[in-house]
Order: C-alpha cells, then structure tokens, then sequence
C-alpha cells in the first residue's frame, strides 16, 4: 500500500513548498493526489496539482493566512479551499466520504480517515496520494493499473456511476487517454446501462469531458466503444463514421500538432446528414462558447478548395483569419486525403504569410464615378474576387484598369 519513490521536480515549485511547509509547520498532513500523482507515474508533463489534507477547511485557512498564502475558499461545502502563491494556484481539500447522492451533486461530510476519501474516488488511478516526503500511497491498486493502462472503477461501477453520472464520460475519456488494455465488461455495461441519465447533467460538464476526450492523442480505440455502447449518440445525437479520424490523425502526427478538438468533431459532422443542424444542436447542449460555437459551424459549412494548394490556402487565410485557416486547412486536407507530407510541404510554404490588405478602396471608386450605395459595394466586390484569384498579385492600378 505504501511504496517510497523518487520524489518529483514539481515538488520544488514554490507553491507547492511554500504549502507543504505551512502544513509541515501546522503538524498537519498533505498528500498530494489524482492527476499530477497519475502523471509523474507515467513521466508525462504535470499541470494543474491538487492536495487533500484531514486539515478541516477553516484549519486549512487558518494555517495558509499564517503562512502569508494567499487562500480562497471555493468550495467550502465540498471541503475545498484554493491556496494562491507566486502566481500559482494549488487546490486543498479535505479527506470527504459521500453522505447523500444524486447522480449529479452529493453531499459530504469530512473524515481522517484516507482510505475512506480514496474509495470515494472514480478510478483506482485517480486514487494514488503522493507524501512531500516521496511516499506513494495507493489503496486500490491503482499504480498496477496505470503500468497495464487499464481503467478500472474503484468498486462496483454501477454504483459508483450511480453517484455521478458523468463517471460515464470520465471512464471513456480515460480510456482515450490512460487505456491500453479493453475495456471492462462490467464498467462497459455500467456505462451501457446508465447513458441516459447524461441528459440530465449540465451541458458545461458535457462539454469539459468530451473536449478533453476529442483532445486526446489516440481517441479513435475509446470513441469506437463508446459509440458502441450507445453513449456517444446520447451525448451528440448521432452515430458516426469514426473513420474518417484516421487521416486527421496522421495529419497532426506528420506535422506535430497539438490535436483539436473541434477540428475531429467537425470532421465527423461533416460526414453526417444534416452537419449543420448537429453542430447547432451540440454547441446548444455542451454550451460551447461563443467562439467555439462559430468556429464549429465555420468548420462544419463552409466549402473548402479542391484541389489544396499554396493560393487556396492563402485564400483561406485572407477570408477567414490565420486562426481559422489552420483548422480549415486540417479540414480539407483529411477530406481529401491529402498524403500528410504533402500537407506539411504545404503548411511550411505558407507559414508566418500574413493577409495583405485590399489595394483599392470605396473612395477609388467613387473617385471613378461609382456613387455611394449597392452599386459601390458590389463593384468593390468584384475587384477584391480578381485580387484573390490573382493570388493578391494584381495592384491598385491592374485592379481599376477592369473597371
């Protein structure tokens, strides 16, 4: 159960000293837990880190303000207090058992005892806690579990979906992320069993888990369970083909991108009927932003070039902005299946171009006789449709000499 490993770098971060020290001072214990545990294990890069303490929330408080850390309450209720150091935060929470729950929400009372918060948790990889002294703590097996890649439920997984629905997503979002090993016939029948009730979970939940899910580097093994269990249509209201993943990413492994999310939905959207009215109806429930909700349509509507070259790309750029011609460009390219070191010679060619601006104006045209009104701005259309199809070559001249 306990096992003394290499302590990490991350312990080193003055956040988390200068926290460790004020709990060390106070003689109260902290554990660190869940995911920068999970990925110091599997020696991948650690971000956001999370503490759980048998400190009681106003200790916690209590013991930070003495330290001169900055503490904010966040949620007290749940026993959580954010500790804010030198620009970093760091999460402290209480050792909870479940009292009350109701698939979405659950009510906490606090313990001592570690054991108790860890079976509380969703998975036995979630449930490894970390001593600032280097002493790993694992009750459930998790450190075993995360060697195999394998994703398993802390206890019976029906009742533990049972107390928080959106378990459903998490277990196959770890799966996309963790897994390496198959799924589990029991927590895929949980899953299967439950599906339903992820229509009565708040769609910013939603939304955090199947992001985080599309953003993983190899998703296709875990959304090809999904959509077999029937969960993946009750989250988006359709089946897809998931197929068309595949040369995306190759795409993004040929180029080393950073996967987008919303790059493979709209991809999978777009080989769907009805695309356009699905990704309204998703950025609706998962409450995408208002940025994310227009570059999702844009993704899923727009017509894109064939065949992609240099000028098309560069036309993507001028109409639609550099932050939208990548993703459209990802589009394209997996739609048509362009060979991934084509599309890298091609990115490369158009790296760092910036949209130069219209050389011809209203007021060129109004000095040419074009009064003010419809006539003006379709005129001004027409110059800018030749300008692009020149590759932004013709000049001001050139350009009013068509007139």
């Amino acid at each position: 159960m306990t096992t003394p490993i290499a302590p990490p770098d991350w312990l080193q971060r003055p956040a988390v000293r200068a926290v460790a020290m004020a709990f060390a001072k106070a003689e109260r214990p902290l554990r660190f837990v869940g995911g920068a545990v999970r990925d110091h294990l599997l020696g991948r890069p650690v971000g956001d880190i999370d503490a759980a303490t048998t400190a009681t929330p106003d200790e916690t408080l209590a013991l930070l303000s003495r330290a001169r850390i900055k503490a904010v309450p966040t949620g007290l209720a749940h026993g959580t207090v954010t500790a804010v150091h030198e620009g970093a935060t760091l999460e402290i929470t209480t050792l909870r058992r479940d009292v009350a729950t109701d698939g979405r929400h659950a009510v906490v009372a606090f313990t001592d005892d570690w054991k108790e918060d860890a079976a509380r948790r969703d998975f036995t990889v979630n449930a490894l806690y970390l001593a600032p002294d280097g002493t790993l703590y694992d009750y459930f097996g998790g450190r075993d579990d995360l060697a195999r890649g394998v994703i398993r439920f802390i206890g019976e997984p029906s009742a533990r979906i049972a107390e928080d629905y959106l378990r459903i997503l998490r277990y196959f979002r770890f799966l996309a992320t963790h897994g390496r090993e198959p799924a589990e016939v029991t927590a895929l029948a949980a899953c299967e069993s439950a599906a339903l009730e992820l229509l009565n979970l708040s769609g910013e939940r939603i939304r955090q888990e199947m992001l985080k899910l599309l953003a993983a580097s190899q998703p296709l093994a875990a959304l090809e369970v999904m959509q077999g269990s029937g969960v993946l249509s009750v989250v988006t209201g359709h089946a897809f083909e998931l197929a068309r993943l595949t040369p995306l990413l190759a795409q993004e492994a040929t180029l080393g991108q950073p996967p987008h999310p919303l790059v493979r939905l709209a991809l999978l959207l777009r080989g769907a009927g009805q695309g356009e009215a699905l990704a309204e109806a998703i950025a609706r429930r998962w409450k995408l932003s208002t940025k994310e909700a227009r570059l999702l349509q844009a993704l899923v509507t727009q017509p894109l070039p064939a065949p992609l070259d240099a000028p098309a790309v560069r036309r993507l750029a001028y109409l639609h902005g550099p932050e939208w011609a990548g993703p459209l460009l990802q589009v394209a390219a997996a739609e048509q299946g362009m060979p991934p070191p084509t599309l890298a010679a091609l990115w490369q060619e158009t790296a760092g171009w910036v949209p130069p601006r219209l050389p011809v104006s209203g007021e060129d045209l109004k000095a040419r006789g074009l009064g003010a009104g419809p006539a003006l701005g379709k005129a001004l259309r027409a110059l800018e449709e030749r300008w692009i199809a020149s590759d932004f070559t013709l000049t001001r001249d050139a350009l009013l000499a068509t007139l």
